[in-house]
């Protein structure tokens, strides 16, 4: 029978036993127990692993390792985005909406005006509206808000804000601006008769400005040509408030008394102009009697034409 083979764990075994268990105390406790510096590199035979912790993402960057973290670095030929432009232009793309919305709020200017001279037809030698000669020109400015209406599927203006000025003859350098910052200059026969008489004192095409005629647009529709008085008196339930030929005496006259008639008149008929303007704008007619004395409703469409807002929803 083969002799069995004694191991040094075997031999250590049967040492141990016979020591007393006193002894073998004493020894346990002359060990010295040292706290190690450094984790083991190998982890003991029956523990579970610790669990595995990802690193901090790395994309677009370049890792190196120190102790037992991961530093990032930027990659040098990385694209570097500035994430503050991205939201803006996201929140751009999701608030950005093609329709009308983006005209109806923007602001319009409008200006409204009346010519008053110093002369008759009858003291000219022609028919020229430039060789009278302008006392006053009295005028209404205003800003407007362009809104939709929906009840009656149209555009409608609102008026922000609205001041009336009067420009005596050695004042009209300070009245220029006034037109030439206008989306729109209103009046009553303007093109025939106020802005020829203002010819002699601009510097610059003064009629290539957005003028709109009342009396013009009712003539092309109607086919003739109505006073402010009589569709004043019938769509306003108004009259003016003096006349021409006393407006020429009133300058001529010259007093204090009568050139505040004067302005008073002249701005009076800008506002009678501003309401007409208006009622077409709510109500797309006007009202007035013919010379036969009979009452007349004649269409009309003031509104602003239609702006087409072309907006690039393509970024990149």
């Amino acid at each position: 029978m083969p002799k069995t083979r004694i191991t040094i764990i075997d031999k250590l075994r049967r040492e141990s036993g016979g020591m007393p268990k006193v002894l073998t105390n004493k020894l346990k406790k002359r060990v010295k127990k040292v706290k190690l510096r450094i984790k083991p590199a190998t982890t003991p035979k029956g523990l579970f692993l610790p669990p595995v912790k990802e690193p901090v993402n790395t994309t677009g960057s370049i890792g190196k390792i120190q102790g037992e973290r991961i530093v990032t670095i930027p990659a040098k030929n990385a694209k570097r985005i500035n994430r503050n432009i991205t939201v803006m232009l996201v929140e751009v793309v999701k608030n950005i909406k093609i329709s009308d919305t983006l005209v109806n709020t923007k602001m319009k200017t409008e200006v409204f005006f009346d010519v008053e001279t110093k002369k008759l037809f009858g003291d000219v030698a022609e028919n020229d509206p430039a060789l009278l000669g302008v006392s006053i020109v009295s005028v209404y400015s205003r800003e407007i808000d362009e809104n939709l209406q929906e009840s009656v599927g149209r555009k409608i203006l609102s008026e922000v804000e609205g001041k009336m000025q009067s420009f005596w003859e050695n004042e009209f350098d300070k009245m220029w601006p006034v037109f030439q910052e206008a989306d729109r200059i209103i009046g009553f026969n303007t093109i025939g008769f106020d802005i020829p008489a203002l010819k002699p004192y601009t510097n610059f095409p003064f009629s290539k400005l957005p003028h709109f005629d009342i009396m013009a647009e009712l003539k092309e529709v109607f086919g003739r040509r109505i006073s402010l008085d009589a569709i004043a008196r019938e769509t306003l339930d108004r009259e003016k408030t003096d006349s021409g030929l006393n407006a020429v005496y009133y300058w001529q006259k010259g007093d204090k008394e009568s050139l505040v008639k004067l302005k008073k008149y002249c701005e009076a008929d800008v506002l009678i102009t501003r309401d007409v303007y208006d009622y077409v704008l709510k109500n797309n007619h006007l009202l007035f009697k013919d010379k036969w004395n009979t009452l007349r409703k004649v269409e009309l469409d003031f509104s602003y034409p239609e702006e087409k807002s072309e907006i690039q929803t393509e970024l990149f």
